[in-house]
């Protein structure tokens, strides 16, 4: 008669990439050992010590994915004028001309 050792199960989010969402998963708990060494912050624990297949399926199934972060939005430093240089030649900058100087140009 061949005896079983007991397993745990772990459950676990694979986290959001791009536009790739949060899924949960499950594995054993010596397997969860070396996927979070092998893929260091891109896996969440939820629970472990899960002690049958069944229960640890039916929590993946139930719980929420967290929410994928918010993209930060990029920040513009305005720009500060080089004393000495005029603003027309500062990067990024200009300034409509009058019609009085292209009518002279």
């Amino acid at each position: 008669m061949r005896t079983e050792e007991p397993t745990a199960w772990v459950v676990y989010t694979i986290l959001a990439v791009g536009k790739m969402p949060s899924i949960n998963a499950i594995c054993t708990q010596g397997e969860w050992s070396s996927l979070d060494l092998a893929r260091p912050g891109k896996l969440a624990l939820i629970r472990e010590q899960i002690d049958n297949e069944g229960e640890a399926e039916r929590l993946a199934r139930t719980l929420q994915p967290p929410a994928p972060p918010k993209p930060v939005k990029p920040t513009r430093v305005p720009v500060r004028p080089i004393p000495g240089l005029p603003e027309s030649e500062i990067e990024g900058t200009s300034r409509p001309v009058p019609d009085s100087q292209l009518a002279e140009s």
